[in-house]
């Protein structure tokens, strides 16, 4: 082999071991991209939930509507305060619906699944908010609503 045989090898070497360490800083950094990613998609959740609880905590009364079943009349002084604390626990789970597969959730579908059902099931403010706007949310949203409300 000649000198300049000997360069292009030793270059072609250099640019192979070049290109490996690049692959590997590339896979490396969507690694971390991946983990931010899931650390703030939980982070939006945890956010979203403790909004609804400040809701709850801020007028106990619309605690009845999301947890112990009962029923809102449109002439209830808190029917307006309930219906966007039903809006917010709403886009809360449809939220969950649409980042499924997405993102890591924040708990194992086994655990959100009877989670988002039991509230479903204590709340017909809840589902009666989720099934007069279908449009809204997530059709499989839609249909957990349909289906635990006719469980009831």
């Amino acid at each position: 082999m000649t000198r300049y045989e000997n360069y292009a090898v030793l270059i072609a070497g250099i640019q192979l071991l070049v290109s490996g360490l690049g692959f590997v800083v590339v896979a490396w950094s969507l690694r971390v991209l991946v983990k931010t990613l899931d650390a703030q998609s939980s982070a939006g959740v945890a956010l979203r939930q403790l909004e609804f609880d400040k809701t709850i905590l801020a007028y106990p009364a619309l605690h009845r509507y999301f947890y112990q079943g009962d029923e809102l009349n449109r002439d209830d002084p808190e029917y307006a305060r309930a219906m966007a604390a039903a809006q917010l626990l709403a886009n809360y789970f449809d939220g969950y619906f649409r980042q499924r597969g997405m993102y890591r959730q924040m708990w194992p579908d086994e655990q959100w699944i009877p989670y988002i059902q039991d509230h479903i099931r204590k709340s017909p403010v809840l589902r009666r908010y989720v099934n007069a706007n279908p449009a809204w949310f997530s059709p499989e949203f839609v249909k957990m609503c349909e289906e635990v409300g006719r469980q009831r």
